[in-house]
């Protein structure tokens, strides 16, 4: 019994850490060309949030943005660099990270 509440408790923790983790994860590779709230050098987050919001295959395309690179998905000419430091699991939390933006609103 002792073991499965410790298991919970420490589930719970992951769950909710999962969050605060991804947007750390945002500030240490994303947040010189891009801001929560504001256009920089590539759009906001939560611009990119309600772009992806709707769309089943969001979380997967900006995904593939943060590990390949873009170039023209934000205008003609914006190029975004590949995010080479940056793994799988952490580019799926922090593309997890940018669409939580938009159901924060709702």
């Amino acid at each position: 019994m002792k073991v499965a509440v410790l298991g919970f408790a420490v589930a719970c923790l992951l769950v909710s850490g999962s969050a605060f983790a991804s947007e750390e994860l945002a500030k240490k590779n994303c947040m010189v060309c891009h801001q929560l709230d504001k256009v920089g050098l590539g759009p906001s987050f939560q611009d990119v949030s309600k772009k992806y919001a709707a769309d089943k295959d969001g979380e997967a395309k900006i995904m593939a943005v943060v590990k390949n690179g873009s170039k023209g998905v934000t205008g003609e000419g914006k190029v975004m660099a590949p995010m080479a430091n940056v793994n799988e699991a952490d580019a799926k939390s922090i593309a997890a990270w940018v669409l939580s933006l938009s159901a924060a609103k709702k």
